[in-house]
Formats: C-alpha cells, structure tokens, sequence
C-alpha cells in the first residue's frame, strides 16, 4: 500500500456500523491516512420524486447539510479529526453507490452486523456485496475486532498466483508494525484422510518458503510458514486457527485456484468473516494493486 492512503468508511451509522471509523483510523496512523465517511440515501423518498426539480435541489441541498454534520460529528467522536475528510452523502442504490465512490481510494472499511446470537451466523448483504464486487480492497470489522497493538498476523494462501494479489498489502502492514506474520496454507483431505501426508506437506512447505523469500524476504519482523492438514473444511479449519492464535489481522484473497467456487464470499472467505474474531483484508484479485 501507499505511505499516504485514502480510506472509504460507509456507514449505516448504527453503533456497529460507526465502529469502522476508529477501526480506519488506526490504519490512519500507521499510513498517514485520511477518512471519508460515507452515507447513502435513498432516492425514493417521497421529498426526491417531487415534479418542481428547483424545490428538490433546495431541499436536497439542505439534506445533505444536516447529515454531513451528523456523520462529521460521528465520525470525529471515533476518529482523530485531523483525518476526516468532509463527508460523502450519495444517492441510489446503496452498493452502487459505495463502489463508485470507493474507485479512486485505497481502502474500503466497513462492519458487519455484531457477531453475536444469531447475527454471527449472518453477514450483512451490502458488506457481503462490496466484497465481492469492488476492484478496492476492502477491510471488514465487527465488535470483536481489536487492530492493535498489532503483533500478530495471518496470510493465507491455497498457492495459486490469485492468491498472491493479497502479499503487498500483508507486507504493507508487517512492515510498519514488525509483527509476526504467519504464511498458511490449508490442504483438505476430507474425512478419508491418506496414511502418509508428509510428501505433499513438504511440497507445499518448498512453495512457501519460495513465496515468502519473494514477497517478504525484505521484512524485519518473523515470518512463519506453515501446511496444515484439515479434515474439517478449509473455512472451519482457518477460523479454529484463527481464534485459536488471537490474530489481529487477516489476509484473504477472495478468488483463489477454483475461481468462484473456492475463496468467494460464500464459502472460505465467508466463514473466516463470520466466525472469526479478526478483522479481516480482503482483496478481488480481478481489481489489480493500488
């Protein structure tokens, strides 16, 4: 990532939603960022679909006042005020409207619902929506998310060069942080798992040790590869691991070696999302590296 970031934080400004504005602004600090809050109205309400266009500017320009004093005051109380920008009120369709904004910044941050009760078993369709789609890397927080001190990292990979897109940012952040980072890679075996393993271990083993000389060979801090064999599928496996290790920090790519049936949201990327207690990077390999 860049030294200096611009960072996109929607908001529903529900108190989980709102937690994503102290979430970036950690982020902030360790990047020299700035923070654009972002609320989305709806361009049905009945003050929008009146005939006389001129009354409709004049209230709309009155609108968009009282929430950007609202979202400046909200986000002020969760942020450093030296990072806010001045706030985005946009108009449509929630997701459209977040992606457009989000082309020219470096990082979406957002929540999902609190991952307690049933809401754990749920992700919220917009953050599952801009995770899929959006070409900007996105980081998804929650109530459980702690970020810092950071001192402890994982970066997962199924070994394919889509997997890959995710390394610069990893290293983005171990860089300024010297924390550990954890390079794992989850080989499935299924319930009828083979006697002798050790020969495709140590293959993937040789593969990291090359992926971690390329990518991260030139940071301070400890980087650990692991291959781990799992019975229980690749998202349940990584969430255990995860809370397991008290992780701050997770790294996936959301399209790995099976295209949109692998790491999509839906399946690995989903569950690490849902279940874990991380904060977790994701990145569309299809958007390319700002």
């Amino acid at each position: 990532m860049k030294d200096q970031i611009h960072i996109i934080v929607p908001t529903d400004l529900s108190s989980n939603g709102n937690l994503a504005f102290y979430h970036a602004s950690e982020i902030c600090k360790l990047f020299d960022g700035t923070i654009t809050p972002v609320y989305v109205l709806n361009d049905n309400d009945n003050w929008y679909k009146k005939t006389d266009k001129s009354e409709v500017e004049k209230e709309k320009a009155t609108i968009e006042e009282e929430w950007k004093r609202l979202l400046s005051k909200i986000s002020a109380s969760m942020a450093c005020t030296s990072c806010i920008n001045e706030p985005k009120i946009l108009y449509g369709n929630v997701v459209d409207e977040i992606l457009s904004v989000s082309t020219d910044a470096d990082l979406i941050v957002m929540s999902t619902k609190g991952r307690t009760g049933i809401n754990r078993l749920m992700l919220g369709s917009v953050t599952r929506k801009i995770v899929n789609l959006s070409s900007t890397p996105v980081l998804v927080v929650d109530d459980t998310s702690e970020l810092v001190p950071m001192e402890r990292i994982l970066v997962c990979t199924d070994l394919s060069e889509l997997s890959k897109t995710v390394f610069p940012y990893a290293a983005s952040f171990a860089k300024r942080t010297d924390c550990i980072m954890d390079l794992s890679h989850m080989i499935y075996t299924g319930p009828f798992q083979a006697k002798d393993t050790s020969y495709i271990i140590a293959e993937s083993l040789d593969k990291l040790e090359l992926m971690k000389k390329e990518y991260f060979g030139h940071l301070s801090g400890p980087v650990n590869v692991e291959a781990l064999i799992t019975s229980v599928s690749v998202g349940e496996a990584l969430t255990n691991l995860i809370n397991s290790r008290k992780y701050q920090l997770v790294f996936i790519s959301t399209l790995g070696s099976t295209n949109l049936k692998n790491l999509l949201v839906g399946s690995v990327a989903n569950a690490v999302i849902r279940l874990s207690d991380a904060a977790v990077f994701l990145i569309n390999p299809r958007g390319g590296i700002k």
